[in-house]
């Protein structure tokens, strides 16, 4: 079983250690740009004011963040901490980037201009936009980068922990043992799936144009949206579109399962175990962990989806 440690890194430059840990729970998710984590320790003289942390597995970095929030409290035997982080990914989220419209940029001239002065490292096959690319008011300096390169790979960024900006890698995969499942459970959910994207365009101002997912038609799923496609380009339409049918159809049908001891698993695996509800669930990929202690132990809680064939057709009335 893997063993957890934390260093704390203060205003003065000091690299505090931690013990006498109450409770941690570390964050990931597919949709969340930052990792995070909350840590409760006690101690017997008041903590000074943290900057950032790191949280090592069996002497391995899997969390480097920046403190967002520091409470300590007064108890019987001294004082106790409750510290919340985020990872490095939260200095381009709360960057905001230069608004401009760029003329088919490359994801590397995005990260040079936007992530590049922070100290991050640009660790990915590089890609490029096919048209306008235009950063708006508002944007982050993650999603000027992150945007682009979604539209046009269909995956989001992982910022690590070593601040390295890459591309998951969905060819890793993690093998469960039998002993260690506490819990599996099943999620069917109907009700965020959609069927049919009706939209317009610049060149057509009525909403006659449709984006149908068959696979929800078969499945008897009738849900209907209308989405305004006038201000992008035509490159970006076709991802917009098929995002907005994914989003609903990945969360269909989940699994949720719950391993004792703590587990670094990355997002976008495969998580291979025997599963109660069908054989090896080979064909789900892990969107979500979450691994914590407190007075019932490590435990790791891995969520999976599974990506469908939506089945797609484009059709005009």
């Amino acid at each position: 079983m893997a063993e957890i440690s934390f260093k704390l890194y203060d205003c003065n430059g000091r690299e505090l250690t931690v013990s006498g840990v109450e409770a941690y729970e570390l964050s990931r998710n597919s949709d969340a740009p930052c990792d995070s984590l909350r840590l409760t320790f006690e101690r017997e003289e008041l903590l000074s004011e943290i900057i950032s942390a790191d949280m090592l597995s069996d002497g391995e970095l899997i969390f480097r963040g920046l403190c967002d929030m520091q409470k300590d409290e007064t108890t019987a035997d001294g004082f106790k901490a409750v510290l919340y982080f985020r990872s490095m990914a939260a200095v381009l989220v709360d960057n905001e980037a230069q608004p401009y419209t760029y003329d088919s940029p490359t994801a590397r001239s995005m990260f040079i201009t936007y992530a590049e002065r922070y100290g991050f490292k640009f660790d990915m096959d590089d890609c490029a936009c096919d048209g306008k690319y235009p950063v708006m008011k508002g944007c982050s300096c993650y999603a000027a980068i992150n945007t682009l390169v979604s539209e046009v790979r269909g995956k989001n960024i992982i910022v690590t922990p070593d601040m390295r900006l890459v591309l998951p890698d969905e060819k890793q995969v993690y093998k469960a043992e039998k002993d260690d499942i506490i819990r599996e459970r099943r999620r069917i959910n109907r009700g965020e799936v959609l069927s049919v994207i009706d939209y317009k365009t610049a060149e057509e101002p009525s909403y006659s144009r449709h984006f149908k997912s068959r696979f929800a038609e078969r499945n008897k799923i009738d849900r209907a949206r209308k989405i305004n496609l006038t201000s992008l380009g035509a490159w970006q339409r076709e991802y917009q579109l098929k995002n907005a049918l994914k989003a609903g159809l990945k969360k269909y049908r989940s699994l949720e399962v719950t391993l004792s001891g703590a587990h670094n698993i990355g997002l976008y695996s495969l998580l291979e175990y025997d599963s109660a509800f069908g054989g090896n669930c080979g064909e789900y990929r892990v969107s979500g962990v979450y691994i914590s202690f407190d007075g019932r132990g490590e435990r790791t809680v891995v969520e999976l989806e599974r990506n469908y064939d939506m089945e797609e057709i484009m059709y005009v009335d």
